[in-house]
């Protein structure tokens, strides 16, 4: 009696230090992986607790944030702790449950072979071929919802078990409410629940012959809490989603995820019952280990033939209730209701590593299985037992001599969290006060990783907010994450795909990940103008030109732009105009063809600098027509052509255009030493001026017609962004043909106009009337063209007096014509940092006072 007193004592204390031990090793794990950074590496991981925080954490807070896709109860168990920042970033108020449900199955597992073999070592044993299964170890110290269903699995096979064991129904109510949080935590419960039911009316009315009535109402008793349970999540989506098997048909299910799969790479396992085996048997391998299978398969024959409790039907009910899930995820994938891919299915992912693994986690559901019969094997004699436990030792062995595949699907494989990086630059960018649109169906994981609170965060759960931010983000958010691709991405296909343009006009892309992007609402100075309707927009205001001429800006000294650029924003200048060409001399852009002039880059430097610090705009001009500082006559002199004034094969020879190519790609490619951007992204350019006051000088007017559209698709390679003009010279009321020739160049964006009233002292226009006659025939070309027209050079000398009036009143009549004729803006002839006799402008005017900043500003308001 002493003896079996003392036997009993120390297997109590044995199954407390037992108990202790699994504890320990569930908390000494998930310290392990969280350590290391291995506790949420896989997207789900993240999503699930970014579900449970949204019920408080939101811009619209509430129950309603559990979503109708993935089921409620884990993400019921983490709202205890997720309110705790650090429970929710180190996945804690996830992998809290896990670990519960680890012990929980740990223990059940012993107590069904307990129940199954009245051995205490065998039981032990079983209990370590769960416990000591590295793949579970791991998970639980996951978010992951596997860990939490098999100890519910485990817990209802448990009371199924000590049922049939004890022929006592009271049993039935615990195997039911543990089949309610079966169907409230994986949908894999809804076909074993219907097979548990199968298998307890089974058992009442073949085993036990008791009569059909009383069959079903014990099935019944366990069918109650499951059902109920199901319909509560049924209830919830229809009053959420108005639907109510939302959970299965919405854009977000399992359904809708097979069908993109299917389309996009095909379902191998789908109709191939063969390939369906074979990809869950080695998804067990690969969880379980092959020893252990073996074993388990091994021990699960040796209940049927060798161990001699109980009938056969008896041992295949409790054998059939532990193989459920085993059989419910070949029947998923063979249905295509389900994907697990491992690289021994041998596909093709050259293009995609990644995807030869996918789901591997799944095959943890044999685990209890395995492990239940490895105990049943070890019962039946003591050499068996000790082998069981040396493979058991050598199994464990065997697998940590190498990655685990749960954790190589979820750092490299398909499971995994590949969008890190877009969560750190959210992270980095992102203020606190600042709103993001994002798709948390798609990137629920960028969410958590950018730290920032999920109030933060316009997604489909602000349903209030949702719709309208999709049709205009500007009104709601900072910050656009989308998918890079048509992926059925709801940002993507509201924005990009939806209208491009339209977005683009607002947003900015700030950086490009592998997977998605990211966008900022413009600010002022990134906007780059536009067309819409025959004007020049900006954003979405029109644009008007207010603008002068400052020829030699470029040539000036570092202090004199500096100053003119203060001069004319004090004077209301919005648009400077300027040489950016110059070409055989030793202080031009090019003074030998192919060489170039740091200094007047780095001037140009400075003004693409000053006038985005100002907030205002340039046109540069690449070429002049005219000797002056070179031009076209320069550039065929370099190809040894002496051009005598006739300048015609410019816009012809291969050599000269590959020359003025050759100039073009270098400034547009070249960096900005003050902004360190390439002058084709440079937002202070309002166009690019092809060439200035073209002229053609032999009877083919049309020869420069080839010449521009070769020019401007060639920049269009080097600028996409940027407008193109030309600066067309009229000097008389009775031609139009250069003007229309060239604004209907189709990329020409702006059309322009050169208006001079004088040709030396021959005024060219006899009466202000025909001026305005002149100024509404430009338009009516524009107009044609469906372009905007530029008042782009006008100028009257200060040493004349058309019509009997001052220059100045005269320049402003030409300016207000203009703008009323709906011209998109004028540009005063020109800028002088000193006082000059001509045409100038200067800070101080003239020696009378005249032509000075208040004068400007006057003419161009």
């Amino acid at each position: 009696m002493k003896n079996v007193l003392t036997i009993k004592f120390l297997k109590r204390v044995l199954t407390y230090v037992g108990i202790l031990t699994v504890i320990c090793l569930s908390g000494l794990s998930w310290y392990y992986y969280y350590l290391n950074g291995l506790a949420i590496t896989y997207n789900d991981s993240m999503s699930h607790l970014n579900i449970a925080r949204f019920v408080t954490d939101n811009i619209q807070p509430g129950f309603s944030q559990l979503g109708g896709v993935w089921l409620p109860v884990p993400h019921l168990l983490a709202m205890t702790l997720i309110w705790d920042n650090w429970s929710w970033h180190s996945g804690f108020a996830g992998s809290l449950f896990s670990m519960i449900g680890y012990v929980v199955a740990t223990l059940s597992v012993f107590k069904i072979v307990q129940y199954i073999t009245s051995n205490f070592w065998a039981s032990m044993i079983g209990a370590a071929a769960f416990a000591l299964n590295l793949n579970i170890l791991y998970l639980q110290a996951t978010p992951l919802t596997e860990s939490l269903y098999v100890s519910f699995f485990v817990l209802s096979a448990l009371a199924f078990t000590a049922y049939v064991v004890k022929d006592n129904p009271k049993y039935l109510l615990l195997l039911g409410l543990f089949g309610a949080l079966q169907v409230l935590t994986r949908y894999d419960g809804w076909f074993v629940v219907v097979c548990e039911g199968i298998l307890i009316m089974s058992y009442e009315w073949f085993y036990k012959k008791r009569a059909f009535s009383e069959a079903a109402a014990k099935t019944t008793v366990f069918a109650f809490p499951v059902i109920f349970g199901i319909a509560i999540w049924l209830l919830w989506n229809y009053l959420i989603f108005d639907n109510i098997i939302y959970f299965a048909t919405g854009p977000y299910s399992a359904h809708s995820q097979q069908s993109n799969l299917e389309a996009q790479s095909g379902l191998v396992t789908k109709h191939n019952i063969l390939i369906a085996i074979k990809a869950y048997w080695y998804s067990m391998v690969g969880n379980i280990g092959i020893l252990m299978l073996f074993v388990g398969i091994i021990g699960s024959l040796s209940y049927f033939f060798i161990t001699k409790t109980k009938e056969n039907l008896f041992k295949f009910l409790i054998t059939a209730f532990l193989f459920t899930p085993i059989f419910f995820n070949i029947l998923a994938l063979y249905l295509g209701f389900s994907v697990i891919t491992v690289p021994e299915l041998g596909l093709d992912t050259a293009n995609n590593p990644s995807a030869q693994w996918f789901n591997v986690r799944y095959g943890i559901y044999a685990l209890p299985f395995v492990a239940v019969f490895v105990g049943v094997l070890a019962s039946v004699h003591r050499t068996a037992a000790v082998g069981v436990v040396a493979l058991i030792v050598i199994q464990t062995f065997v697998m940590s001599q190498h990655s685990l595949i749960n954790v190589i699907d979820g750092t490299i494989g398909s499971s995994s969290f590949d969008n890190y990086d877009i969560g750190r630059e959210l992270k980095n960018r992102v203020k606190d006060d600042e709103k993001i649109l994002l798709s948390t169906s798609f990137f629920n994981s960028v969410a958590f990783v950018s730290g920032h609170p999920l109030k933060q965060f316009v997604h489909e759960g602000a349903s209030d907010m949702w719709a309208e931010t999709l049709d205009a983000p500007e009104k709601h958010v900072k910050w656009v994450v989308m998918a890079n691709g048509d992926t059925g991405e709801s940002v993507y296909n509201h924005t990009l795909k939806e209208d491009k343009k339209k977005f683009l006009k607002k947003y900015k892309q700030v950086y490009a990940g592998n997977h998605a992007f990211i966008f900022t609402l413009k600010e002022r100075g990134d906007y780059v103008l536009g067309i819409e309707e025959k004007k020049i927009v900006f954003g979405e205001e029109d644009f008007v030109i207010k603008g002068v001429n400052s020829y030699d800006l470029a040539y000036r000294s570092e202090d004199e732009i500096r100053s003119t650029f203060d001069d004319l924003h004090m004077a209301g200048v919005n648009t400077v105009r300027f040489w950016f060409f110059g070409e055989g001399t030793k202080d031009s852009f090019q003074p030998t063809a192919g060489s170039f002039n740091e200094e007047r880059l780095q001037n140009t430097d400075l003004i693409f600098a000053l006038a985005k610090q100002y907030d205002m705009k340039v046109i540069p001009v690449l070429i002049n027509n005219w000797p002056e500082y070179g031009g076209k006559e320069q550039y065929l002199r370099w190809i040894g052509k002496n051009p005598k004034g006739k300048t015609d094969a410019f816009y012809t020879d291969k050599a000269a255009k590959a020359l003025f190519k050759n100039y073009i790609n270098h400034v547009m490619t070249r960096q900005n030493t003050l902004t360190h951007k390439t002058y084709a992204q440079e937002t202070a350019i309002l166009a690019w001026d092809i060439m200035n006051e073209p002229r053609i000088d032999g009877k083919d007017k049309s020869v420069i017609k080839p010449w521009l559209g070769e020019m401007t698709t060639y920049i269009r390679t080097l600028d996409n962004v940027h407008m193109l003009t030309i600066g067309t010279e009229r000097t008389s009321s009775n031609t139009n043909e250069g003007h229309t020739l060239l604004c209907a160049e189709p990329n020409i964006d702006i059309c322009s106009v050169h208006v001079y009233l004088y040709d030396k002292e021959k005024l060219l226009f006899t009466s202000p009337a025909s001026v305005k006659t002149f100024l509404t025939t430009q338009k009516g070309i524009a107009d044609r063209a469906g372009k905007p027209l530029l008042l782009q050079e006008f100028g009257v000398s200060k040493n004349t007096k058309p019509y009997g009036k001052e220059p100045l009143e005269t320049l402003q009549d030409i300016s207000s014509s203009a703008r009323n004729m709906g011209y998109s803006g004028s540009m005063v002839w020109n800028w002088s940092i000193k006082e000059d006799n001509s045409f100038g402008f200067s800070p101080k005017g003239d020696s009378r006072g005249k032509y000075n900043l208040d004068d400007l500003n006057a003419v161009i308001r």
